[in-house]
């Protein structure tokens, strides 16, 4: 998971040593957090959507998993940090701490990627808001998963349960749904008995002034008879990308 062997703690514990350990406790626990959850984000707010409506609580709970992901990317940046301190205490120039966190191909690429993608929202006339809404989806994943490289995980092996046993629960709900459960079951929990496909945000669509809830029962391209299953998922390929990330 990681593209470098991070510095490792010394044996006497110093106040560099104890900051670097609790921010890969909190790092490694919002990672967790993130994970279990994410994957049923759509499923949770197109519910809570049925109970809260477009009330402030509502718009807070669909920005969790941004504001985590910011944390999580403070958290990282200060262990690197802290990381680079320990690194100077040993005279060890800037070069040599690039050398070892050991950047490679991919590393550039997003770095060119989020670079180039800053130039040209500073050469445009769009508000704050549409930009981070941009930021949000086209940037920050990338340098979310740039950082993660270059941390150490200690509990990579309980990152890997969580991630498989979340998948197997939203793979046999994705199995019930398209086999078992009845559209109205979800409808009742506020999904749309549409049948078409949508493209959710935050578990919801904007159609102009109005907002439509995630389908209960996507059709299957040119058939009437099939629904497509989306689990927890805003949509039957969301749910089949994470279902291969699982596998893979």
């Amino acid at each position: 998971m990681t593209a470098h062997d991070p510095l490792k703690i010394a044996d006497k514990p110093t106040t560099l040593n104890k900051t670097a350990s609790g921010l890969q406790k909190i790092r490694s626990f919002g990672t967790l957090l993130l994970l279990a959850i994410l994957p049923l984000h759509a499923f949770i707010a197109t519910i809570a959507k049925q109970e809260l409506g477009d009330s402030l609580a509502f718009n807070l709970l669909t920005t969790w998993k941004e504001a985590l992901a910011i944390g999580l990317l403070a958290v990282m940046m200060l262990e690197i940090i802290t990381e680079l301190i320990q690194f100077r205490q040993k005279n060890t120039t800037i070069r040599g701490f690039l050398k070892h966190l050991n950047l490679d191909f991919l590393d550039g690429t997003v770095i060119l990627y989020t670079i180039l993608a800053i130039a040209f929202a500073l050469t445009q006339k769009t508000s704050f808001i549409q930009w981070a809404i941009g930021f949000r989806i086209d940037i920050l994943p990338f340098i979310f998963v740039l950082f993660c490289r270059h941390v150490r995980w200690n509990n990579a092996q309980l990152l890997a349960k969580t991630v498989l046993i979340v998948g197997l629960l939203t793979a046999f709900f994705g199995i019930l749904q398209a086999m078992a459960l009845p559209p109205q079951w979800l409808s009742n929990l506020g999904y749309s008995l549409n049948t078409y496909i949508n493209v959710p945000n935050a578990g919801l669509i904007s159609t102009g002034t109005t907002t439509s809830a995630l389908s209960s029962c996507p059709l299957l391209e040119h058939s009437s008879a099939f629904c497509r299953a989306i689990s927890t998922f805003g949509g039957p390929t969301r749910f089949g990308v994470y279902m291969l990330v699982v596998i893979g």
